[in-house]
């Protein structure tokens, strides 16, 4: 691979990195205005699943026809996946309803390592006391931005928690299932586990407003292409730890929609919470970068070693 074609992949993996997470926060925005609007979480979801089926269901069709719409990989994990995203997206609308834009990405922003402590106990890997403590840091972050008061905590804070589990244990199955499945399954089969659960718990189904209609089309859209752009972005890069940080820029979307569009002011305590989050995160990442990069070179010695 010539300078030129790893330059060049190296800016495409990067900015479908920020464009991803920038709609994912849009998605997070669009979400917590429908309930501002008096829309129950469980209709928000509902609404907003079946509008990204219609992205996903006529990309795989166009794309493969119906044989796209078998999954490669086992369909055990890819329930398991469902399953965990039906738990985090209840949670993830539920939290964006009671906590400010910002404090709830600080928060989700602990899944780096909620995944990295998940690798040592499902594949067995042995972080060095370096990682252990960036972890350790990672979660003080969260722990400043997150501000509990025992005696009066936010349900907000609880249900953010609860998002960044079920997504972090999403991830971890992701990995497990490896590459090699055809990308749009993945919204698709996730999308169509969490219409099917909501859909039972919608006590009254209204049709929204033209301008409502086009945004939750708009949300659904974001989550799907959000998520295609994210795989790709990792498909393409030359080491996964070239976008990896820029997920960070989540917070800078979720700063200024919560602060444009909400009212919502970011405290001080916040803003330092979130810099420790983001330096351990991106140390995390460059450790990785450091020893990818050591494993490469050992595995070239022993190939040219006489």
């Amino acid at each position: 691979m010539t300078d030129h074609t790893l330059a060049k992949r190296t800016f495409e993996s990067i900015g479908l990195i920020v464009i991803g997470y920038f709609l994912f926060a849009l998605t997070d925005s669009l979400q917590k205005y429908f309930g501002a609007q008096g829309f129950s979480v469980n209709y928000i979801i509902v609404y907003c699943a079946g509008a990204s089926l219609i992205f996903s269901t006529s990309s795989i069709f166009f794309m493969k026809g119906l044989k796209g719409f078998i999954p490669r990989k086992s369909i055990k994990l890819h329930a398991l996946r469902a399953a965990l995203m039906i738990i985090g997206s209840y949670a993830i609308v539920t939290a964006l309803q009671m906590i400010p834009l910002a404090q709830f990405y600080g928060i989700v922003f602990s899944i780096p390592f909620l995944i990295s402590l998940g690798a040592i106990i499902m594949f067995k890997e042995h972080p060095g006391m370096q990682r252990w403590i960036a972890i350790s840091v990672g979660f003080v972050g969260v722990w400043i931005v997150a501000n509990p008061d025992f005696s009066n905590i936010n349900p907000g804070i609880l249900w953010a928690v609860l998002a960044s589990f079920s997504i972090a244990a999403s991830s971890l199955v992701a990995r497990k299932m490896g590459p090699g499945e055809f990308m749009p399954i993945y919204p698709f089969l996730i999308h169509a586990g969490i219409l099917m659960v909501n859909s039972f718990f919608v006590e009254e189904y209204t049709i929204p407003s033209p301008w409502l209609i086009t945004l939750f089309l708009c949300a659904g859209f974001c989550l799907f292409f959000a998520m295609i752009c994210i795989t790709i972005a990792y498909t393409i890069a030359p080491l996964a730890a070239i976008p990896a940080p820029f997920q960070y820029t989540q917070i800078i979307w979720g700063i200024l929609f919560g602060y444009f569009i909400f009212n919502e002011m970011i405290d001080p305590r916040s803003i330092i919470g979130i810099c420790i989050i983001i330096a351990s995160g991106i140390y995390l990442i460059w450790r990785e970068y450091v020893n990818n990069r050591s494993r490469q070179r050992n595995k070239f010695r022993s190939y040219t070693r006489p």
